[in-house]
């Protein structure tokens, strides 16, 4: 792989370190500029792998790029201030996971603040006869679903969250007020009408899931062709809703951390948008987020360039020993 490190003052073969203004300052192993860029070791990576910092930029330092997690919510833009280069060593998937699409080798981007835009489907609902509830009033977060929004509040506790937009049912808001009872500081919450629940849930709601196909004989229909019935809606639409919030938020909030709370069938058709993946009930459900769970965005512009999945939290067993219920 082009790519080796040649000593201490030089880049990488084939490697360009980027001004902010996205112009090539060294390349091809040729000296660096005094007090230009300099090896880094990144913990949590394998000896082979290291970083490539460009001093005159100082947003970032070693200090600031201290693991692989890291380093990663600093991915994406063609502006940047410095570059990651991964061994050919690595598995595919992996590289994968790093590689922007623009650079060959496995040579990425490094951001001084990605704009992040976390997903979180509400947590757990106290539904003890198992209906799918929709729009329906009267179905709060059960103990366990308390315990998982809090315990997703601790995890954000340090990581600069500046707001949290929330659907406006009450799963989802009373998700979003506890998670923010948890924050160091208190930040705005606010409902949006665009992260709801999946516009079929007014049609199947109120009935135990097995009896879905008897007493909602429409639901055929939605499932053989989302969006032929009234009232109902194509992933297109569905997923294109949360995909509307997250880019704007993007753009009114650039280098910022904002957490959606939202349901499961919106984020995950919202999903199969950001992979480009088909739009058929396959793909809607082979990716799956749990009840508290969340995808992590990050992007340049209003363009999402890294997609991680965050499981739901570990709960204390009294909490989670009632189970989850239906939704």
């Amino acid at each position: 792989m082009a790519g080796r490190t040649t000593g201490g003052g030089h880049t990488p073969s084939g490697f360009a370190v980027m001004t902010r203004q996205g112009t090539p300052v060294a390349n091809g192993g040729r000296p660096l500029p005094v007090g230009g860029p300099r090896r880094v070791p990144i913990e949590g990576f394998p000896a082979e792998a290291c970083g490539w910092i460009v001093a005159e930029a100082a947003v970032v330092t070693a200090a600031s790029i201290t693991s692989a997690r890291t380093a990663r919510l600093r991915l994406g833009r063609s502006i940047s201030i410095g570059c990651l280069h991964l061994p050919s060593s690595w598995p595919h998937r992996a590289r994968a996971r790093w590689h922007n699409g623009g650079i060959e080798g496995g040579q990425l981007n490094l951001l001084g603040g990605t704009t992040r835009v976390l997903l979180m489907r509400h947590a757990d609902v106290e539904n003890p006869n198992r209906v799918l509830y929709g729009y329906l009033p009267g179905f709060p977060l059960s103990a366990l679903g308390r315990s998982q929004a809090a315990a997703v509040g601790q995890l954000l506790r340090n990581r600069d969250l500046r707001r949290i937009v929330h659907s406006p049912l009450d799963r989802a808001r009373e998700t979003a007020e506890l998670v923010n009872a948890q924050l160091p500081a208190p930040v705005p919450l606010i409902p949006e009408p665009a992260l709801r629940e999946a516009e079929i849930g007014r049609y199947l709601q109120g009935v135990p899931y097995w009896q879905i196909p008897i007493r909602r004989p429409r639901w055929f229909m939605h499932k053989l062709r989302r969006g032929s019935m009234p009232g109902d809606e194509t992933i297109e639409q569905l997923g294109g809703r949360i995909r509307g919030v997250v880019q704007r938020l993007a753009s009114e909030h650039p280098g910022e951390v904002s957490l959606c709370v939202s349901h499961a069938d919106p984020i995950q058709a919202a999903w199969v948008l950001f992979d480009g993946r088909p739009q058929t009930e396959r793909e809607m459900y082979r990716k799956s987020v749990q009840r508290a769970g969340m995808l992590e965005l990050d992007l340049d512009a209003d363009r999402v360039v890294s997609i991680h999945y965050v499981p739901r939290p570990v709960v204390p067993s009294a909490a989670a020993g009632e189970g989850e219920s239906a939704s």
